[in-house]
């Protein structure tokens, strides 16, 4: 299955602009006619001081010339689209969406390659394109310091393309799908790097033109990236309008930059938090990586990417930690239906599911964080009944252990630790589903049909189909064999 060319378009963002130290990024592409902006004189940056600047701040030169364009919202809402078209066609994104849906990591039908598009044309506010080897301003109504950040975040990735080869970096990242299952973890552990240096370095640039010393501001750029990885969304909503602001005063509603930041509560989960999470984080996991190993440290990863999101979040993870494959067996209770869809999640993800589900953040990135490997596939049936399988390994029993607590805590609508460890006493070596389920919370037992079982260090969800499905497929599951690597 291939997945739609965004990985291979690297835009400037709201929150990794908005945030920060003292900037903002309006993310809206133009709205005016593209007559009206020619006749519109627009004061671009001057690039010479800013690509002096990258150049002594990252320790590498720019090897040639980066154009930079200013591109209408019309043209670049037609490159996205022809590159949904083109790699992600409409029965693809029928059966992602159904399959998501049913394990529970979007909460609503969607048309997935729209609401991506949606999300892009209201949070993008720059793009550089590897292909090219140029980048496009999409909004250029803001002040010559916000600019000025755009063009340094995105001639960062000129510099990245230019010394480490972007197209086959990703590309060779996308080409790791084998057997149809998307490798959704180890895709956002590599545009993680590749944003994370890009915001880093725009942090760093900023400082340096307000005037400050970068070796004296390290306290309060460590503090800040640290920060904004820790946050959720709703936290950075809220800092991004602060700093708006700050910068500018009270906004109007029918500003772009204010239109941008509160268009972001309505794109879907799915998006939105990989998207802002792959600068936020990505930013924290470069500057870990830079003070330890300094700047040819940086420079390594590219060839040694990240192996996982877990490495991503916790940096004392990479080279050490890696992840576990688990492959579905060939499930014979499903015969006769059709997979519609699979991925490898990884830790970040399976922290957004839980959410999802309405598990408790706290909750949620506690149970996440002993997270060693998963597989998810999705099936239908001749009759259009849709099932999702969810197998994970942690990283002991104890925290696969806490991953079923919360999975329970969101699946059967209860907190109550008394209630939960008695479904995970119940499914330990076997497992529960609605239809025997005997403890009931607050909620209730909900009639959504699911189950979950336990075998060690491995945790099993089933969503969808019946009782005596669960029965056949958890036949299957417990006695799968899952080989840890160290």
């Amino acid at each position: 299955m291939k997945m739609i060319n965004r990985h291979l378009m690297l835009p400037a963002v709201a929150a990794a602009l908005v945030t920060g130290m003292a900037h903002a990024q309006t993310t809206t592409a133009p709205t005016t006619a593209p007559e009206a902006e020619s006749e519109t004189k627009v004061e671009l940056p001057d690039l010479t001081e800013i690509i002096t600047t990258l150049e002594e701040l990252r320790g590498l030169n720019f090897v040639k010339e980066v154009p930079a364009e200013q591109q209408s919202l019309d043209d670049f809402d037609a490159y996205i689209v022809k590159s949904i078209d083109e790699m992600f066609p409409e029965d693809v994104r029928t059966n992602l969406s159904d399959g998501l849906l049913t394990l529970g990591m979007i909460t609503e039908p969607l048309d997935l390659g729209e609401a991506f598009r949606q999300a892009l044309l209201t949070q993008a506010g720059a793009y550089y394109d590897p292909a090219q080897g140029t980048f496009f301003y999409l909004m250029v109504d803001m002040p010559m310091m916000a600019l000025q950040t755009i063009a340094a975040h995105e001639l960062t990735h000129a510099l990245q393309d230019q010394h480490f080869d972007l197209n086959k970096y990703l590309e060779d990242v996308m080409a790791m799908t084998m057997d149809d299952i998307r490798q959704d973890d180890a895709i956002l552990a590599a545009r993680s790097l590749v944003e994370g240096e890009a915001t880093y370095i725009h942090t760093l640039f900023q400082f340096k033109q307000m005037g400050m010393d970068i070796e004296q501001g390290m306290p309060m750029v460590r503090t800040a990236m640290k920060m904004q990885a820790e946050m959720d969304l709703d936290e950075l909503v809220k800092m991004s309008q602060q700093m708006m602001e700050q910068q500018f005063g009270k906004l109007d509603d029918d500003n772009d930059l204010a239109k941008s930041i509160e268009a972001m509560d309505e794109i879907p989960d799915y998006i939105i938090k990989p998207l802002i999470g792959a600068y936020m984080i990505g930013a924290n996991f470069v500057m870990e990586v830079h003070d330890a190993k300094g700047w040819g440290g940086v420079n390594s990863i590219y060839e040694a990417r990240p192996a996982s999101m877990e490495q991503v979040l916790h940096p004392q993870k990479y080279g050490t930690d890696l992840p576990t494959p688990v492959v579905l067996p060939d499930l014979q209770a499903l015969d006769g239906w059709q997979k519609i869809d699979a991925a490898v999640h990884g830790e970040f993800f399976m922290m957004t599911w839980l959410e999802n589900l309405g598990v408790r953040r706290s909750v949620a990135k506690k149970a996440a964080a002993g997270w060693d490997g998963d597989t998810y596939a999705a099936f239908r049936s001749p009759d259009g009944d849709v099932i999702a399988v969810l197998a994970t390994t942690w990283d002991s029993e104890k925290q696969a252990k806490e991953f079923a607590k919360a999975a329970c805590e969101g699946l059967f609508g209860t907190d109550d630790r008394k209630l939960l460890n008695k479904a995970i006493d119940m499914a330990s070596g076997g497992f529960v589903h609605q239809a025997n389920m005997t403890i009931e919370g607050p909620a209730g037992v909900k009639k959504s049909r699911e189950a979950f079982g336990i075998n060690g260090k491995n945790v099993f969800v089933i969503r969808g189909g019946n009782a005596g499905l669960h029965d056949a497929l958890f036949d299957e599951l417990l006695d799968l064999e899952i080989v840890t690597v160290p």
